[in-house]
């Protein structure tokens, strides 16, 4: 390049450059000062790879399709700079030759002030100004571009209203000013709570708004609204003072109650005026999700009041070999009402995993069936027995929960199967295969309940670090028949199971017929009512006492 058109270039306040292919070819100082790049750093340096990664599809569509001499395009992007951080600026770019290669001059021009700016501004438009974060106005443009892409993707979320109680006494006494901190706080701690792509609205004096976006169920609403209560059970401290924070919830589900932002936050206020004069915290819009969800909260209930007293308790299923004696037994959990009626897992498991109440559950039901399993050994029986164990408590220092009590009670960690579903280990990251793989070093052995009814394929058991694979009691209809379709997966499933030298149990097997299909076509372990319904463990007691392990027969047990 001639050596005065270059001064001139480099005396031009904007970042200029030539670009052949995607390559620079000649590139000014001020361009360098912007990218915060030194020279022979940037000479390599591909125009594509500085480029944000949700404008670098526009940039190669432009740089790759249909160029004619003199066209010319222009955008506002970010570009990265050498030390990783992002920069708006304007990029300009003039098509001057497409022959032989294409000739491209470019200027950048630095408008982070400017978006900055203006970003400033329309906080000032759209933000609430004590707390920062959005006011109603701005909440509704987030949530129309939110809805739009709900409905094309079929996704449920919802609106919680929230109206805070008992400030005005914190403002008489303190004045405005405290009680500005005190919302700044709850806002803060709002925050904190909701997921990064919720949102939060100020939307009055004392009244937020929660979007949840994205979620499975409109009770999904329900177990954060009861978390969301729970969170600010206790007072919280603002400048030395404890603040008690009490509210009422409203509550309007995405796209059920309204497919309009407005309409959605209209629904979800009224909800709340209804909820003020009761003892409520919070009420739905729709009036069977409030049927539903008191018919959930009874089960809570339930669940709370059993973990208080110790009515947790496991029941006990034999596992049946070919020759009629017990393989093992499985652990069930069952609640025992006040009234002392028996609720199977089925009917409150569930919730409390919806709830997060399970982790307590499973740590009962590991003391309890290793005690259990402890005991029967020391009385001469030499069982094996399994339990279920849920996400939360996979997810939650499983491994230190195992090791310390096969340690405290000196019990042999080949007694022990723990149940997971398939689900959660194929869904789950390899860290969640490396504790598996850390508790069968141990000795503990992994089986896959429920198989079948989850989301993996046959061909993926090939790669799990499991010991037995239990297809789930569904392929087994409810007249003890197992259909043609069933048995070809069952198959299917046998011959894996051998390929990988691990056991197969088919659940609930509630007939002879049943049980004579599944022996015919080549399954050893059975498990169902044809045998023993699940029993408490002084009854499964009594049974287990009566003959050794060897001397259980295919009789004894219908």
């Amino acid at each position: 390049m001639d050596k005065d058109y270059k001064n001139i270039l480099d005396k031009i306040p904007a970042g200029v450059f030539f670009l052949k292919g995607k390559q620079f070819n000649y590139f000014n100082d001020r361009l360098l000062d912007i990218l915060g790049y030194a020279r022979d750093e940037f000479q390599q340096v591909d125009i594509v790879d500085i480029v944000h990664t949700k404008d670098k599809n526009w940039l190669k569509e432009k740089l790759s399709s249909g160029l004619t001499p003199d066209s010319q395009f222009s955008r506002e992007l970010e570009l990265v700079r050498k030390d990783n951080r992002y920069l708006w600026v304007l990029l300009n770019l003039k098509v001057l030759e497409v022959e032989p290669e294409a000739l491209i001059i470019g200027t950048v021009n630095n408008i982070q002030s400017q978006k900055e700016k203006l970003e400033e501004l329309k906080n000032l438009i759209v933000k609430d100004k004590v707390t920062e974060v959005y006011n109603e106005e701005g909440l509704v443009e987030q949530l129309q571009a939110r809805f739009a892409r709900d409905q094309r993707e079929n996704k449920t979320g919802a609106i919680l209203a929230l109206e805070l109680e008992g400030l005005d006494k914190f403002q008489k006494e303190y004045g405005k000013a405290f009680l500005n901190k005190i919302l700044t706080n709850f806002a803060k701690n709002l925050q904190g709570f909701i997921r990064e792509s919720d949102l939060i609205a100020r939307t009055g004096d004392k009244k937020f708004i929660i979007f949840l976006d994205s979620f499975n169920n409109s009770l999904d609403a329900a177990t954060v609204a009861d978390r969301l209560n729970e969170k600010f059970e206790e007072p919280r401290e603002v400048e030395d003072q404890k603040v008690k924070i009490d509210f009422k919830m409203g509550v309007a589900v995405f796209p059920n109650d309204g497919k309009d932002p407005n309409k959605l936050i209209s629904n979800a206020n009224q909800s709340l005026k209804s909820i003020k004069k009761t003892n409520k915290v919070y009420l739905f819009f729709n009036e069977e999700i409030n049927k539903m969800r008191l018919a959930r909260q009874k089960i809570v209930d339930k669940i709370r009041s059993a973990l208080q007293n110790d009515r947790i308790l496991p029941y006990y299923q034999p596992i049946i070999s070919r020759d009629g004696r017990m393989h093992r037994f499985e652990a069930l959990a069952r609640l025992i009402t006040k009234s002392g009626k028996m609720i199977p897992a089925e009917n409150f498991i569930p919730t409390a995993e919806e709830t997060g109440l399970v982790e307590q559950i499973d740590d009962i039901m590991l003391d309890k069936v290793f005690r259990t399993i402890k005991k029967w050994k020391e009385e001469g029986h030499q069982v094996k027995g399994s339990l279920n164990i849920s996400s939360l408590e996979f997810d939650n220092g499983l491994y230190e929960k195992i090791n310390s009590k096969l340690r405290e009670l000196e019990l042999s960690p080949e007694s022990v199967y723990l149940e997971i579903t398939e689900d959660l280990l194929l869904k789950s990251s390899k860290s969640a295969i490396k504790k598996v793989e850390k508790l069968r070093d141990l000795g503990v052995r992994f089986s896959i309940d429920n198989f079948g009814i989850g989301s993996s394929s046959l061909s993926r058991l090939h790669y799990l670090p499991i010991d037995e694979i239990k297809v789930d009691k569904s392929f087994v209809d409810f007249k003890g028949s197992v259909a043609k379709s069933n048995r070809s997966i069952i198959k299917s499933a046998l011959e894996i199971a051998r390929a990988k030298e691990v056991e197969l149990v088919i659940e609930g097997v509630e007939s002879q017929s049943a049980m004579e299909t599944l022996f015919q076509l080549g399954c050893n372990y059975i498990q169902g009512y044809y045998f023993k319904k699940p029993l408490p463990e002084q009854a499964f007691s009594n049974l287990i006492g009566r003959y050794s392990v060897d001397d259980f027969k295919r009789e004894f047990w219908i």
